[in-house]
């Protein structure tokens, strides 16, 4: 059976977005910023690899290894 890439990300997103926004309110509880706007560019940073390591740990856990992904087009 062959699964649709749009499927897949989606799938490794839904299953990953609780996680990531746990990590916006972890990042925002341990400033004093309570709107995400006012974040500092480090503190924007930081919070986009809290939450792109959650998603590739989500993409992990359906079975997906990047490092053996082949890239074609359909």
């Amino acid at each position: 059976m062959r699964i649709s890439e749009y499927t897949l990300l989606q799938d490794a997103f839904d299953s990953a977005f609780g996680f990531m926004l746990n990590r916006i309110g972890d990042e925002l509880d341990s400033s004093s910023v309570k709107d995400g706007r006012d974040l500092d560019t480090t503190g924007r940073e930081r919070l986009a690899e809290r939450c792109f390591s959650e998603f590739i740990i989500a993409l992990e856990e359906i079975g997906v290894r990047l490092d053996d992904a082949v890239v074609t087009r359909d």
